[in-house]
């Protein structure tokens, strides 16, 4: 960002820029596939991910743990926390509702 210079996806994956690199044969079925994945997830989860993430951005670390560890305990009260243990449980995958 501090220099402009263009990388390729190579060197992004190697200095943690990018967490995967694919080809670009199948790159729109992996994206897709990435996209359900997530859509299928646990929307609170998800929220709540989002929310620590940004309020990471201003905080110190002890914020951030005592933020964590606060949405992981709210989270546990969660009708899709069962879901997810009881999919988990069953062999199957999961139906969240967001609730």
């Amino acid at each position: 960002m501090f220099t402009g210079d263009v990388i390729d996806g190579a060197e992004a994956a190697r200095i943690g820029l990018a967490n995967r690199l694919l080809p670009a044969e199948g790159f729109e079925a992996a994206v897709h596939d990435f996209a359900v994945k997530l859509a299928k997830g646990p929307p609170l989860v998800m929220r709540r991910i989002k929310r620590a993430v940004y309020a990471s951005l201003d905080g110190d670390l002890d914020a951030a743990l005592d933020r964590e560890a606060e949405g992981q305990l709210q989270l546990l009260g969660s009708a899709d926390f069962v879901e997810g243990v009881s999919a988990f449980l069953q062999k199957r995958d999961p139906v969240f509702g967001g609730k």
